[in-house]
């Protein structure tokens, strides 16, 4: 009977660790290299503008509320 490994018993998407974790678009010592499908890529690309633009929106809601105090 074949005994398997921590990494051989959970079967990873090529965007995901074995441990589950989602990984980031950029290379690392472990990932040297994109392996991320169009849609992965389009997706991160999506989340990177909506969260700048939520980010911006609350900076300038936050001044405008100051602006307002004085």
């Amino acid at each position: 009977m074949r005994s398997f490994s921590s990494t051989e018993a959970t079967a990873a998407t090529p965007n995901e660790t074995a441990a589950g974790a989602v990984l980031l678009p950029l290379p690392s010592r472990r990932h040297p290299v994109n392996r991320m499908s169009v849609g992965a890529r389009f997706a991160w690309v999506l989340g990177i503008a909506v969260s700048a633009a939520v980010g911006f929106g609350g900076i300038m809601a936050g001044l405008s509320a100051i602006g307002s105090l004085f």
